[in-house]
């Protein structure tokens, strides 16, 4: 009788062999070490983040299982049951958190909560459990890009992606606001930064993540050579890994309900798998600290909510309604880009007899906006009681107040944050380049829609694939193409128009293909399908290899055996001091020192007290009007600053784009008058000033 390999284990022994070597391959790509040691280090740094994730997601998993009538039923029940405790963990640590909760007890009892509930399932379970016998066809498809963004995450914070400046989001507020958190011991509003008034629920959960992995309160994320760090960012990857799950389930759902039959079904899903995970522009964000994954994974959950013609009304209007708030808890533009598409679907599904269906429908749509409103009620009364009334800051200023903000900066976010382009200009750039752009812009800041290269050829597909999916897969399709098409149309009408800002229809984009190409199925059958999936996603692998081989002009891993440490300046040396600022600054000024930086909030690895401001916050932090000069002196000696940090690269673009009235000669002579300057990085035209006595 012929071995069953399904039982030997070895399909999963396979796929290990095989990631491990696709991780080999991606860390030794542009490093000074080859594939034995790059892989070492990957592996050794995705341990640290892995141990992390699964405390995070694990605890979802656990809470989820506590809230099962709600997903009772349900035919992807893991999905929902995830969705539902990752929903939970989210709102309940925010809460706890906004109330001065951040610390170990809290963030430890809700790890005992659910490993409470996976003591009760081991014993219900009774032995029944089975674990899957080989990896689920999704994982083979999405393995490039997750091998990729691994790798990416294993790179030090900063130290990756042209598209994204090296990351300085994550530099400038998604890690620095849990490393503030953690000191205060509260998620709570901070002025010299106005992010932190965003409901910032990821930002959040990294500074939860910190606490369990026992951050110290004093240095807390970059303590410990800084491994924290690159943890966060794999926890990001990670959860978008669960995006990836959460968008096979969702491709599943669809293709049943349009009648495909089970085998175009698990063909969708891995279809639309794979091509979400490699994706270069999925990969790039999920690498880094960000929040977009989240978005991604709970939208997606969301959408296998809305899908799920089983449950009860109440059910869907609890988890559609719910995860929608959540999605905007992680970023506010679900609201337009999330919610439209999960709504259509809700109502489609169940609307099969009217007007019997209506109440069911009504009923579900009732309370899934009370259940969003809810989700977002502890950010609402928490910026209300921060920003002196109003519940949306920095939002909606002409009609709440603009807080502790003048007139003059409420405008300039404003202004900032909405594109003054007309419609057909608006649609110009939505397809093709950046008439604007600067002189000499690379094609990731010239193509800044659909045709930005770091979406490979998704929109080329989702016209072709959508298409076919709109003429023979019948309603579900028109629904999907409504959503997503409300979704672009308000990205095109409220944003600036930046090609990211659409990351969250990757998963209804990557369904709509794997639809259209299952549905050739019937007149072409399984095989050629088959073929012309792998051929899709392939060609999306191929996308993502060319973006990750010319990145950091071909070299990304430049950093990845030197580490974050090394940006740290925890073990100095002169090339340390010459490449990053703040390794020269925590290894040479006094512990005692207190830090003025001025123009530059990419703060993240300066271990030494700060006073320091978003662009739009500098106001508060440096006065202006026609005797700046004076006032920001008196400022500095106000505040017990004893040595200046000035970026003078970031007060030019910051007075050419019209955010400050200083330009860079007038800031440099200012900063020379405080005192002795310790050290220039002229490449870079940044320096250090110490403060002299008055």
């Amino acid at each position: 009788m012929a071995r069953d390999e399904t039982r030997s284990g070895k399909p999963w022994i396979v796929f290990v062999v095989v990631a491990f070597a696709g991780l080999a391959v991606a860390s030794a790509w542009g490093g000074s070490h080859g594939p034995i040691d790059g892989l070492a280090w990957t592996l050794s740094k995705t341990w640290n983040g892995a141990l992390v994730s699964i405390a995070v997601l694990g605890t979802a998993w656990g809470i989820g299982g506590w809230l099962r009538p709600v997903f009772r039923g349900g035919r992807e029940r893991n999905v929902l049951r995830f969705g539902a405790g990752f929903g939970a963990l989210t709102l309940g640590w925010y809460v706890l958190g906004t109330i001065g909760w951040l610390g170990p007890f809290a963030a430890w009892a809700l790890v005992g909560l659910a490993t409470t509930r996976l003591v009760v399932d081991v014993i219900e379970a009774r032995g029944r459990v089975r674990l899957s016998r080989a990896p689920s066809p999704w994982l083979w498809a999405g393995l490039a890009g997750f091998c990729v963004m691994l790798v990416a995450a294993s790179n030090p914070t900063g130290a990756l992606w042209d598209s994204e400046y090296r990351g300085y989001d994550a530099v400038s507020y998604h890690l620095p606001l849990p490393q503030e958190w953690i000191a205060m011991g509260r998620v709570w509003p901070l002025e010299h930064c106005v992010y932190s008034y965003l409901p910032s629920a990821m930002e959040a959960l990294y500074a939860w993540a910190g606490v369990l992995s026992g951050a110290p309160g004093e240095r807390g994320l970059v303590a410990d050579d800084g491994w924290r760090l690159t943890a966060m960012q794999h926890l990001h990857a990670f959860v978008g890994i669960v995006g990836v799950w959460a968008t096979a389930a969702a491709a599943r759902r669809t293709v049943v309900l349009s009648g495909l039959g089970p085998g175009a079904a698990r063909t969708s899903a891995w279809i639309a798998g794979g091509l979400a995970a490699t994706t270069p522009w999925f990969v790039v964000v999920g690498s880094l600290a960000y929040n977009e994954t989240a978005v991604i994974a709970v939208g997606a959950i969301a959408l296998v909510a809305a899908l799920e013609s089983r449950l009860r009304a109440w059910q869907r209007g609890v988890l559609c309604g719910g995860l929608v708030g959540v999605a905007c808890l992680f970023k506010p533009t679900a609201i337009v880009l999330v919610a439209p598409i999960v709504g259509f679907v809700m109502v489609a599904v169940a609307w099969k007899r009217p007007p019997k269906d209506v109440p069911n429908i009504a009923v579900a749509v009732v309370i899934g906006a009370v259940a969003g409103g809810l989700a977002l009620l502890p950010w609402l009364i928490r910026n209300w009681i921060a920003a002196d009334g109003n519940p949306f800051f920095p939002l909606l200023t002409d009609l709440f107040g603009h807080a502790h903000w003048s007139a003059e900066q409420a405008a300039r976010w404003n202004e900032a944050h909405a594109a003054d382009e007309g419609l057909l200009e608006r649609l110009r750039l939505a397809v093709w380049s950046d008439p604007g752009a600067r002189d000499g812009a690379d094609s990731i800041e010239l193509w800044r829609g659909f045709a930005n290269p770091q979406w490979g050829a998704l929109w080329l597909l989702v016209l072709t694939g959508g298409g076919l999916a709109l003429a023979r897969a019948g309603r579900i399709a028109m629904v999907l193409w409504a959503g997503m098409l409300a979704g672009v149309a308000a990205w095109l009408a409220i944003t600036h128009v930046q090609s990211r800002f659409l990351i969250p229809l990757l998963p209804v984009a990557a369904i709509l293909v794997s639809l259209g190409l299952v549905s050739l199925r019937e007149r072409f059958g399984p095989r050629p399908v088959l073929i012309l999936g792998i051929v899709v996603v392939g060609l999306q692998s191929l996308t993502l290899g060319r973006a990750w081989l010319v990145e950091k002009e071909g070299s990304p891993n430049l950093l990845l055996a030197l580490g974050t440490g090394f940006l740290l300046g925890e073990n100095y040396s002169e090339l340390a001091g010459q490449t990053s600022p703040p390794a020269w600054v925590n290894a040479h000024l006094p512990e005692d020192a207190k830090l003025l930086v001025v123009a530059d909030a990419g703060v993240l690895y300066f271990d030494r007290e700060l006073v320091w401001a978003s662009v739009w916050d500098q106001e508060q932090m440096l006065p202006g009007g026609d005797d700046w000069s004076a006032a920001w002196t008196e400022r500095v000696h106000e505040l017990g600053v004893t040595h200046v940090f000035v970026n003078l690269v970031e007060v030019a673009r910051q007075h050419q784009n019209g955010y400050s009235e200083r330009t860079p000669d007038e800031v440099l002579q200012w900063a020379q008058s405080q005192g002795r300057v310790l050290i220039v990085w002229e490449e870079k035209a940044q320096g250090v000033i110490e403060v002299r006595d008055r």
